[in-house]
């Protein structure tokens, strides 16, 4: 799995879930609203301009990029690290726009969240997959949560649905039935323990051709997908919104956590 924009925390990563550092962390299932900023370090918003309309006139500004973005990755040798500059701009774009999906879910203005979402994902199609491929990139954060004082979630949305094991867009897939199970969102849960936090499981949204449609569901995966579990059926032909698959998430996630605070576990 590719790289993910977010900020890195100071406990361990899990390998999937590689971030870009940067400054941002999370009652039961909340939305943290009171990360640092790091584009107001550079444009002087104020926390109020944190909303749809800045996040689109941000990813509009990175559009503009494209020509120098495309001359660094003529430059660009397969194998060669991640380009640092490039890496840095469109990194601070992606965590502009997690700040302002996270600001934006927190007033409850889910249909604003869901415009800034369609934007990012438009910009990864005007700057090209090949751009994203050569920073190992293929997700970018939309916001975090805490759950609890041992609990916090990394949501994550897929520039476009990926086969589930492989990591690889439809187009790419190998095999009959290779691209036949497809992840669009992932909720990486981790837990406090022992002194650092530990990646204990992950949620996706999944879809999967069943012949007559497609089929989507809340599933869950430890990280080294030993058991694969469905946690809820989503229903047919039409993508759930980040919204409806967050309420599902949110629901098992509080039950878990009620039960790691009696004494069980979590997963």
């Amino acid at each position: 799995m590719g790289c993910c924009f977010g900020n890195q925390k100071s406990a361990a990563v899990d390998e999937k879930d590689k971030l870009l550092p940067e400054a941002s962390s999370i009652p039961k299932y909340a939305t943290d609203t009171n990360q640092p900023s790091t584009i107001l370090k550079d444009d002087g918003a104020s926390l109020t301009n944190l909303d749809a309309n800045y996040a689109i006139q941000l990813i509009d500004s990175a559009k503009g990029l494209k020509n120098k973005w495309s001359t660094a990755l003529s430059q660009h040798k397969p194998g060669d690290m991640p380009i640092p500059g490039l890496l840095a701009e469109i990194g601070m774009v992606f965590n502009g726009i997690r700040e302002c999906t996270t600001r934006e879910i927190g007033r409850g203005k889910y249909e604003e969240a869901e415009k800034i979402l369609e934007a990012a994902t438009q910009l990864y199609h005007v700057l090209g997959r090949d751009m994203f491929i050569a920073c190992d990139i293929n997700s970018f954060c939309l916001e975090y949560l805490r759950v609890g004082p041992l609990v916090r979630i990394m949501c994550l949305k897929f520039f476009e649905p990926l086969t589930f094991y492989s990591d690889k867009p439809v187009d790419e897939a190998e095999g009959p039935n290779h691209g036949n199970l497809l992840k669009h969102y992932m909720f990486s849960v981790y837990e406090f323990r022992n002194g650092q936090e530990e990646l204990r499981f992950r949620y996706f949204l999944e879809s999967s051709n069943v012949g007559f449609g497609t089929y989507y569901v809340v599933g869950l995966s430890p990280p080294d997908f030993s058991f694969h579990a469905q946690v809820q059926p989503m229903g047919m032909h039409k993508c759930p919104n980040y919204r409806e698959v967050r309420e599902v998430i949110g629901r098992d996630i509080n039950q878990r956590v009620d039960r790691l605070e009696a004494g069980g576990s979590l997963l």
